[in-house]
């Protein structure tokens, strides 16, 4: 309901999807636009809407939902290397069969075994908002930071306006000052973010040339095993939809 119903991604053929969002990414890098592919590690099979409470995928998401970050990530060699000014949005979604404890935003194995040691991203990582009800109605705010961090996140996305909150910047900082103070999050974990992001702002500072880099090009995509049907395929056409998303935002 919150992807395919709607319209939030490109299709349920997963080369059609890598070659759209390609595109789509690199038009925004010629104008300095910053994109982000999201939400790893697949949202187009989830049945709930992860605004609202857990959203379970583990029986639902299917290996075409990976395949376009597999693609558009390494298309030649490894996106982050080839100078690629960009980020990965990890969702809020709960997978059993990659962690058992805890949804993606805040799963260790996701991001930083899935995501960075699997696939080979070393780019921004970026949560969603972690005021979404799949977030806040499990997690403490301290835990919520903690995990983010400790999983690989860079930027922790708080939207804060499902819930106002005047001081929640403030309180964020504190809690994240107060998880390095205590060892708990080491100050050589908020470096390696600290150096990934500051890559991506001078990606930004040198011009929109240099954002795309050699661009997430795509010109010729390997096949991709039958996904038309079968027992692995799904149902319907939301079920169907291969989750992955482009978001866009315009660096301070």
């Amino acid at each position: 309901p919150a992807i395919g119903r709607l319209g939030r991604a490109y299709g349920r053929d997963p080369r059609a999807v890598a070659a759209h969002a390609a595109a789509f990414v690199n038009g925004m890098a010629q104008a300095g636009v910053v994109s982000c592919l999201k939400h790893f590690p697949g949202h187009g099979s989830a049945r709930t809407d992860s605004h609202l409470g857990v959203t379970d995928v583990s029986a639902t998401r299917r290996p075409e939902e990976l395949w376009p970050y597999r693609t558009l990530l390494r298309p030649a060699g490894n996106a982050w290397a080839d100078g690629w000014g960009g980020m990965v949005m990890v969702g809020h979604l709960y997978d059993n069969r990659l962690d058992a404890a805890h949804p993606a935003t805040l799963s260790r194995p996701t991001i930083d075994g899935l995501l960075r040691r699997d696939i080979g991203w070393r780019g921004v990582v970026i949560t969603d908002d972690l005021q979404m009800g799949a977030i806040t109605d499990r997690y403490p705010l301290e835990e919520v930071v903690f995990r983010a961090v400790d999983a690989g996140a860079d930027i922790l996305l708080f939207g804060n306006n499902l819930r106002w909150q005047p001081d929640l910047t403030e309180r964020v900082h504190a809690t994240l000052t107060g998880l390095v103070q205590s060892g708990r999050i080491s100050e050589d974990r908020i470096r390696q973010s600290y150096q990934r992001i500051a890559r991506l702002k001078g990606l930004l500072r040198a011009g929109d040339a240099t954002l795309g880099g050699s661009g997430l090009g795509v010109p010729d995509l390997p096949d991709f095993p039958d996904v038309s049907g079968g027992p692995d395929a799904g149902g319907g056409a939301e079920r169907g939809r291969v989750g992955i998303g482009v978001g866009t935002s315009i660096a301070p």
